[in-house]
């Protein structure tokens, strides 16, 4: 029963969140058992709500809500009390208002906790999250989304070579040259090619090689 209620209030309260404040309440008779009233331009949604808290009171004999006919936009309501029949209505009226603010704060937090949710793009499968890596996954494709980021690892294999071959045709079309004179003493050449090479560990300088453009004599200089 009390399921069913928020469910009414739910749904009275997203149709119109001031119902309460729009009742236009006529009293046709009240004693101080009895009263009979006439609610006009109003949901009968609402008069449930109150009707529901006045059965709630001990002191309430009867409360009834009936349409007066389809055709008028009006509504009866009658409660029978063991005293103050009208009293009782306006404290189940701001009982019902007090019920309807609870529920909005209700609806607020889970329409909260709804937005928070994330769903797997290709199932459309709410993703589930795992309590020790709090990875989110999808129970239905195996799709993961969060969790620690990894970090991607670049392996630089480096290609050690000895020496640098060169065909005897070689020389200005493939390294640079620069001007320096041929160890070859029966040479007159002042340019040669020259390349870099580590021949030695790699905590100790590399050797510089020339290759004379004329010649063709090769010599080396440790750095």
């Amino acid at each position: 029963m009390r399921s069913e209620f928020q469910t009414l209030l739910t749904l009275i309260y997203i149709y119109n969140k001031f119902f309460f404040d729009q009742l236009n309440i006529q009293v046709i008779n009240s004693d101080t058992k009895e009263a009979n009233l006439s609610i006009k331009d109003a949901d009968i949604g609402a008069l449930y709500i109150i009707q529901h808290e006045l059965l709630k009171n001990k002191d309430t004999d009867f409360a009834g809500v009936i349409i007066k006919h389809p055709l008028t936009n009006e509504v009866w309501m009658r409660v029978n009390s063991k005293s103050k029949p009208m009293s009782q209505v306006s404290a189940a009226a701001d009982n019902a208002i007090a019920e309807v603010a609870k529920l909005q704060k209700l609806i607020s937090s889970q329409i909260k906790w709804f937005s928070q949710m994330k769903f797997c793009p290709t199932c459309d499968v709410r993703l589930k999250k795992d309590s020790v890596t709090s990875i989110l996954a999808c129970p239905k494709c195996n799709y993961t989304e969060g969790g620690p980021k990894k970090e991607k690892q670049t392996t630089v294999q480096e290609t050690e070579s000895d020496f640098l071959v060169l065909d005897e045709n070689e020389g200005k079309e493939v390294l640079s040259t620069i001007e320096i004179e041929c160890e070859n003493k029966d040479c007159d050449s002042r340019e040669a090619v020259w390349w870099m090479l580590q021949t030695r560990s790699a905590d100790e300088p590399t050797t510089q090689f020339y290759r004379c453009t004329k010649c063709k004599t090769t010599w080396r200089n440790y750095a």
